[in-house]
């Protein structure tokens, strides 16, 4: 009767509840394709520009409570990305596999590839102030940067000290550019592979591990790369 149905709709509202806050907490991962950049719109106002191949990923808000200790401006980042972040009084952070960044509201940016032959998180700030720390370590050592200065994080070491950064090379992604200094050619080629979509193979491990510095403005072809690094 009456009673019955009441108890079916009881239910059904239960599991509807249930299956939307699954699906509310469940972590947001926005991908950059390969041979493409993605723009993300973050809910406090920043935004995080993705190099190809990179990935993004941060937790949504339910009523402002956040179940698993993260602040609404935290996200994790595998890849480059270029961070734009919305001034307020709760900091924003960055985790990369072995660095935890934080900033108020500033802009930086963030190469963090955990699967190239020099494991390393490269910060560059352009704006604002930032913390670098290793998430890793029993000091957890941290540096402060400020505008026009780079940190690098190798493996699971401490930031190394502030160093003056050439600050339009490091955004040349951000504008069909390729930037290296003193990187291991298969880097350079992983680089290039996620931009362009082509598969790049090298047949001796000496070439793969040469190092060479690398600046392109822009291009969108393997071969252009190919054909400088030839030379």
């Amino acid at each position: 009767g009456a009673s019955l149905w009441r108890r079916y709709a009881a239910v059904a509202l239960l599991l509807a509840v249930v299956i939307g806050l699954g699906w509310w907490l469940r972590p947001v991962a926005v991908h950059a394709p390969i041979g493409e950049r993605a723009t993300v719109a973050l809910a406090d106002g920043s935004t995080a520009e993705l190099n190809s191949g990179s990935r993004l990923v941060y937790r949504r808000a339910l009523f402002g409570w956040h179940p698993f200790g993260e602040g609404s401006r935290h996200v994790r980042l595998e890849g480059e990305a270029f961070f734009d972040v919305a001034a307020a009084e709760e900091p924003f952070a960055v985790t990369t596999f072995n660095s935890d960044i934080t900033a108020l509201g500033t802009q930086f940016n963030v190469r963090a590839w955990s699967d190239t032959p020099d494991p390393s998180t490269n910060v560059v700030l352009t704006e604002g102030r930032l913390r670098v720390a290793a998430r890793r370590g029993a000091e957890r050592s941290a540096v402060m940067l400020q505008p026009g200065e780079m940190t690098q994080i190798l493996a699971d070491r401490p930031p190394a000290a502030p160093t003056p950064a050439a600050v339009q090379k490091a955004l040349a992604w951000r504008t069909g550019g390729l930037r290296f200094t003193e990187a291991p050619l298969a880097g350079i080629l992983a680089e290039v592979e996620r931009r362009t979509g082509v598969s790049i193979e090298v047949a001796s491990e000496a070439i793969r591990t040469a190092r060479l510095a690398l600046f392109v403005e822009q291009f969108d072809r393997a071969e252009t790369v190919l054909e400088m690094i030839a030379q």
